[in-house]
């Protein structure tokens, strides 16, 4: 698990556009970046453990690391708050694009399952899954909750985010 501050909640943006220098993005999200290489995926879904925790913030820090870092560069969709019907067409997409090439990545933030279970499909529609959690303010049961309703096995790691 790694620490990394909380940034204040940006405006995700969908684009594959390059973000630039890499060091606009803070250090410990570069290494995370680094980490989520470990494992090979073209989605990767970040999911807060509860409502509280901005998952949109930490996708879009990876995706500009990944940006600046990767060509093709990632793409970066923000899922929080959408309907059930642009939901079925996401993990529709997803599905077709499993045998694709592994080349083209997308970085996806959901909201919490606990709050919005309409995001475990496409947290199941994903090659992996990030999870988020507050440090000193997350239940271990919401945590526990939100792996067990994605499963185990999607999971590649964990972001404990702290208050600055």
């Amino acid at each position: 698990m790694r620490v990394i501050p909380e940034r204040e909640r940006s405006d995700p943006v969908t684009s594959p556009e390059p973000a630039g220098d890499p060091r606009l993005a803070k250090l410990d999200f570069q290494h995370l970046w680094f980490q989520v290489q470990h494992r090979d995926w073209s989605s990767l879904v970040v999911v807060p453990a509860d409502a509280e925790i901005p998952a949109a913030g930490v996708a879009t820090s990876l995706w500009k690391v990944g940006c600046a870092l990767t060509t093709p560069p990632p793409q970066l969709i923000n899922c929080e708050k959408i309907g059930p019907s642009a939901i079925a067409d996401l993990i529709a997409d997803m599905s077709r694009s499993l045998g694709s090439a592994k080349n083209v990545r997308t970085v996806i933030s959901i909201e919490s399952v606990l709050s919005n279970p309409l995001g475990v499909g496409i947290a199941r529609a994903a090659d992996a899954v990030l999870l988020c959690v507050r440090k000193r303010q997350t239940k271990l049961d919401a945590a526990r909750r939100t792996i067990e309703l994605i499963g185990r096995q999607r999971f590649i790691g964990s972001v404990v985010l702290h208050r600055l």
